[in-house]
């Protein structure tokens, strides 16, 4: 990935979150999460995606942000 691609997808991530900042449940937490570790584009080693570049561990608690690819 591209430091322009990441940049770009940190940004996107942060305005979601500065727009809608609440959390979601524990157990959406682990659906999302669930999710993405089934997806080809999550690296597990670094728990990052691979589309996106987020560490999702983080991205996945905000109701406000969104999978790159619409998985959730």
């Amino acid at each position: 990935m591209s430091w322009g691609k990441l940049a770009a997808s940190v940004y996107r991530s942060a305005k979601q979150v500065s727009q809608d900042p609440r959390l979601v449940s524990e157990t959406e937490v682990k659906n999302r999460m669930d999710t993405c570790e089934r997806c080809d584009l999550y690296n597990h080693h670094t728990k990052r995606c691979k589309e996106c570049g987020c560490f999702m561990t983080v991205k996945t608690k905000f109701k406000g942000t969104e999978c790159p690819i619409g998985k959730w």
